[in-house]
This record gives C-alpha cells, structure tokens and sequence, in this order.
C-alpha cells in the first residue's frame, strides 16, 4: 500500500473567504434576509471550539427555512469566483510527479453538505478523492489510515500533531511574500507556496 499525501482544503487549497462572501450574498436572498446577517458573522454562526469550529449548516438551512438545493443551484447561477488559489493550481500541474509513489486525496473537516458544496465549485480538484471529516485531522489519520507506511498532510493550520512517521507540511498563509521552504522541527515544513509541497515531500 502506498503512502498517502492527504491536502486540506479550506484556506489551503480553496480560498474560503471568497466562497463565504458570496455564499452570504446568494443565501441572504433566499432566506429574505440582509447580506450583512452572514457575511460578516462567519465566527458568530459557526459552532464549536478551536480547530473544531464549524459551521452548522443543517441548523442554518433550517433556521432560514432554506433547502440545501435551492443554495446549490442559486450558488451555480451566482457565484462567479474561481475558489482555488493560483498556488493551489500549481500544485495540481505538479502532482501527476509522484502520483505512482503516493496515493493523493483531499481530508477537509466540516458538516459533509457545506463541504460538499463547496468542492462543487473547484472543478479543479474534482477528480481528487475527498473524505470529509468532524473529528481532528490527528484523530482521523490515526482511526483510518495507520495501515500506511506513512504520509503528509497539506494544512494552513500549524502543529497538527501527526502520527509518527508522518510529514506535516503548513502552508503560511499569512506571509506577505514567498518565502523559501523552512523546517520548524522534525517532521514540520513551513511553505508560503503550494508549489514547494512537491519538493519538500521528494527531501523528506
């Protein structure tokens, strides 16, 4: 079995800022509400705790007796941004390199409804298998795929505390610049582009 590289998507490969905005615009309308109510409350609508916080979609839907359908279908006919961040793309290009040495998918944390809806708007990644999880990334990798010799995971969030063996490679998206990749311990890279994961997985 192959190692697996595992690549988050909110704020790694998809620009979900971008997609909340709009997400406000095309939900507001349907729920008859002003655009304001959501789009500049993603921290106060979302629930839970830390790396846990999420947004509970089945409650808003329900809360603003809006169906789950009638967002996708407003979101396809509305939404006009392309949500895949340009480093992102590079990345994609690159990772026919090591397609035969690891298997390659996407582990997003979230309610599977709103995650699902927003890979429907990155057909970039569409072709990439997606598990879509409510438990820490740590958890996850631990409960499913320790049967691996090992792996990397792709992440914005820093300090994923990985099983043994595994890579974790955060992608900095706070930097102002590029930056070259740079170790922050054994088994941490930090990167401030997408287009660096490839190289970093080939020297670890």
């Amino acid at each position: 079995m192959k190692p697996l590289l595992l690549l988050d998507l909110d704020s790694t490969l998809f620009k979900t800022t971008d997609f909340w905005n709009d997400f406000s615009v095309v939900f507001a309308q349907l729920s008859g509400q002003p655009a304001g109510k959501y789009i500049n409350h993603y921290l106060d609508i979302a629930t839970g705790e830390g790396r846990l916080k999420t947004i509970d979609y089945s409650t808003l839907l329900a809360n603003a007796h809006v169906t789950a359908e009638s967002v996708r279908v407003a979101m396809q006919k509305q939404a006009t941004n392309n949500y895949i961040f340009d480093d992102a793309r590079t990345l994609i290009k690159k990772l026919p390199q090591i397609q035969n040495i690891y298997d390659i998918a996407i582990l997003t944390f979230g309610q599977p409804l709103f995650q699902t809806l927003k890979i429907e708007h990155a057909p970039e990644i569409a072709d990439i298998p997606v598990y879509i999880t409510q438990q820490l990334k740590n958890a996850f990798i631990k409960q499913h795929f320790m049967d691996r010799p090992h792996g990397v995971l792709v992440d914005d969030k820093f300090g994923q505390e990985l099983p043994l063996g595994w890579l974790e490679i955060h992608i900095d998206r706070t930097a102002k610049s590029y930056e070259a990749p740079e170790r922050k311990g054994d088994d941490i890279v930090r990167i401030t582009n997408l287009g660096d994961v490839v190289d970093c997985i080939n020297l670890h």
